[in-house]
């Protein structure tokens, strides 16, 4: 599944790369990978370090990149592992289902399940409304949802810098 290639071209998002960075005060953001996917990325990318998480009862892990800080500033921005300063190195078989539903994500909001849409992404900021709310009627939000009721370590709680679009 790829939301980009419905709603944007690849072009537009590797030229921004914002999805693809983490500030110290956003590391939450970094996509989970499922335990079963972990022996695969860690033989296809040995440099790219994982740490072990627990989310909703479920393990799960992200990428581990506290050691490419250089200050404690929690505003501090450095590339995702798999991100060279030039785009994604991860082949679209490796890529975390979170990689391929940004800038959707399945959050817990007041005791529910809801599809938030990050209001940070800069370049779907652009996209009419109208546009996206036909993706999601058209299919990916059962896919959302199916996902993540099948991995509930995917599900984050709700932050203000998403809306609610399901």
């Amino acid at each position: 599944m790829s939301v980009l290639k419905d709603l944007l071209s690849p072009e537009d998002c590797a030229k921004c790369q914002f999805c693809c960075s983490f500030r110290r005060c956003s590391l939450w953001e970094s996509p989970v990978f499922l335990p079963e996917e972990i022996e695969k990325l860690k033989a296809n990318y040995p440099d790219v370090k994982f740490k072990k998480i627990n989310n909703n009862g479920c393990e799960g892990y992200m990428i581990d990149v506290d050691d490419q800080y250089k200050t404690d500033d929690s505003e501090e921005e450095v590339f995702c592992a798999f991100n060279k300063g030039k785009g994604c190195i991860m082949s679209k078989e490796d890529k975390s289902f979170e990689c391929s539903a940004w800038p959707f994500r399945v959050m817990k909001k007041d005791g529910k399940n809801v599809i938030g849409l990050c209001k940070d992404c800069r370049v779907f900021a652009k996209i009419d409304m109208d546009r996206i709310k036909s993706l999601l009627d058209s299919g990916l939000a059962k896919q959302l949802y199916d996902y993540a009721a099948k991995n509930p370590v995917v599900i984050r709680d709700y932050r203000e810098n998403y809306k609610v679009v399901s």
